[in-house]
């Protein structure tokens, strides 16, 4: 429908290697992601790598699982498809296992179809 609110939940298994790592939501026309890519939602200022919907800096090596959310209207019936995206400010991140190849994980998304 054209009028229901699309809900996207990323939890991101990650790590950082001192630096800033900042994630967002994007939607593609295509289901292979080869179509026309763009924000779900986007800060004020989209500047540096380090804007986004959720950053994770540390000085040191972590490892964690966090939610990468967002939400937008549908506005027509057109297929999408939705991705969480990643940039870093510096350093390496590594998605599903720590630096190196200890303590392997995985990331799940769920995306919901809310009824106006």
């Amino acid at each position: 429908a054209s009028d229901t609110t699309i809900h996207i939940i990323a939890y991101i298994y990650c790590s950082n290697n001192n630096n800033a790592t900042t994630f967002r939501i994007r939607r593609n026309t295509a289901s292979d992601f080869s179509g026309t890519s763009t924000e779900v939602i986007q800060p004020s200022d989209f500047a540096a790598n380090e804007d986004g919907v959720c950053t994770v800096y540390t000085a040191n090596a972590h490892m964690l699982t966090f939610p990468v959310s967002a939400y937008e209207i549908s506005g027509n019936t057109t297929a999408r498809t939705y991705s969480p995206f990643y940039r870093i400010g510096g350093g390496t991140t590594y998605i599903n296992r720590l630096t190196g190849n200890d303590y392997q994980g995985v990331s799940t998304m769920v995306v919901m179809e809310i009824a106006a």
